[in-house]
């Protein structure tokens, strides 16, 4: 890594030993540079399976609970774990290329992502406040329909979350007064576009940065998750997956009284991460950890990449791949006219409202449930004009009926037209991928001036509806084959 990086790496293992007393001695890792990944994690010796990869201090994590502790002012509750975290990193953030100033935080907040100008909220919220971005225009206009969606779901998650900050920091001045940064220690200074980018780089810090781990008694509460040093230099992997976080979910479930015991309290003082207990690594291997079962569109959009997709891949059945159609369906349910009003609210009501998707696994391609389940609904109502009447009412019984197990079908009518919407829906697909954009996403199709990541961006837009064509294919393939969805 560059000095700068090798002297922060050095500082973040200081910090984590003098501050947090972390055994860095025994560490069988460290950051490295990674061609064409920038950072990454690499054993510096063999390790075995099974190992002991690292175990950071749990106060050394920044997550709603250690945030929290740094501000008495602030109520439990009053802001979300990801508001707090982002808040925080926002009254430390670096200027330019210098170390934060946090003294509870610093070393680790040096270390995270500085830039973020590749990512395609950025993008966004440069055109929401009229910045000039001719790249990230460009390629926001390339994008699928169903990323430009998900894109623009994050972008209202990220405003609301600012909104709430700003509101919270200009009621409360003391906090900000806090902040470790000379310019932002006056609530007068919240004003600005610049302050929305620097929340912008927080936000992303944890939104890309964090992974799961509990602070809250209930596993689905959105606050359990925390940024945690050293891991978060690992890169994503698609294949094996070399580092498995050690969840204390047992202990979640013993009721206090009952916790007492010397071990548990040892194991809740550090978070542990353990090597695979299949394979070992060798000398220089990098260790990469898989940030989930996602496709293609979320990663995208919450990450800014995408897993590699070679040609005929989604087609030999080496990689499984999935489609989100809202944009079709949703143009099929305003061809009903007065009907489609009828249709979304019956669909709301029984809960099968969007997550319409075309999947690819195995040797076939083929429909969700809840796709099929929208297609048949169209097809049985739109043989029908006005507002609902007893006949439309019959006929979402019958629906419901098939939905709920209760009929295999509606009809053989319904069963040939919603077959016929979804092949529709497959060649609509293809179209727009081979037509619209496949043969556009080049290096000379690019704004002049375009940054360095804008080509390595592209290609990542490229695998997206390349996703789409082939897994559109694999339906269209199981649809002439006559396989039964």
């Amino acid at each position: 890594m560059a000095d700068r990086e090798s002297e922060r790496w050095a500082r973040l293992l200081k910090w984590l030993k003098q501050e947090h007393g972390m055994d860095t001695d025994a560490l069988c890792i460290e950051a490295r540079d990674i061609p064409g990944a920038g950072r990454g994690l690499c054993a510096t010796r063999d390790i075995p399976p099974s190992s002991t990869l690292f175990e950071i201090p749990r106060k050394a994590l920044m997550n709603a609970t250690t945030v929290l502790s740094l501000y008495p002012q602030i109520k439990e509750g009053r802001l979300s774990g990801i508001q707090l975290v982002s808040m925080h990193l926002l009254l430390h953030r670096y200027s330019g290329e210098e170390d934060s100033m946090d003294r509870v935080f610093g070393p680790y907040i040096s270390t995270l992502p500085r830039d973020f100008s590749g990512h395609p909220l950025t993008w966004l919220v440069n055109r929401k406040l009229r910045r000039d971005d001719s790249c990230g225009t460009y390629l926001l206009d390339q994008l699928p329909p169903s990323t430009w969606e998900a894109t623009v779901k994050l972008s209202k998650r990220f405003w609301k979350d600012w909104d709430i900050v700003l509101k919270f920091m200009k009621e409360n001045p003391s906090v900000v007064a806090s902040s470790s940064r000379p310019a932002l220690q006056t609530a007068k200074l919240l004003e600005g576009d610049e302050l929305v980018f620097d929340f912008l780089w927080a936000w992303l810090n944890v939104n890309t940065r964090c992974i799961f781990y509990r602070v809250q008694q209930s596993p689905s509460h959105p606050d359990n998750l925390t940024l945690c040093p050293i891991l978060d230099f690992a890169n994503h992997g698609t294949g094996r997956t070399h580092i498995f976080p050690v969840l204390d979910s047992d202990i979640w479930g013993v009721s206090k009284q009952h916790r007492r015991d010397s071990r548990v309290r040892s194991k809740n003082n550090v978070f542990t991460f353990l090597g695979s207990s299949d394979y070992g690594l060798t000398e220089g291997e990098e260790l990469l950890l898989k940030y989930g079962a996602h496709p293609n569109r979320f990663l995208f959009t919450e990450y800014g990449f995408v897993n590699p997709l070679t040609d005929g891949a989604v087609s030999s059945a080496t990689y499984s791949a999935e489609v989100d159609v809202q944009d079709l369906v949703q143009e099929l349910i305003d061809q009903s006219g007065s009907l489609a009003s009828l249709i979304q609210a019956t669909l709301q009501e029984a809960g099968y409202w969007g997550e319409w998707t075309l999947h690819s696994s195995g040797n076939s391609g083929h429909p969700s449930w809840r796709l099929i389940s929208a297609l048949r609904l169209i097809c049985a109502l739109e043989r029908y004009s006005g507002e609902a009447t007893l006949q439309t009412r019959l006929a979402i019984d019958s629906w419901l009926d098939v939905t709920n197990g209760s009929r295999e079908t509606i009809s053989s009518v319904n069963e040939d037209g919603w077959k016929k919407k979804l092949l529709w829906l497959c060649e609509t697909i293809r179209y727009r991928a081979r037509k619209e954009r496949l043969t556009a996403l080049d290096a000379s199709s690019l704004p002049r001036g375009a940054h360095e990541w804008a080509s390595w961006m592209a290609e990542g837009i490229r695998t997206l509806w390349k996703e789409e064509l082939e897994v559109a294919e694999a339906v269209l393939a199981s649809i002439q084959a006559g396989v039964e969805f």
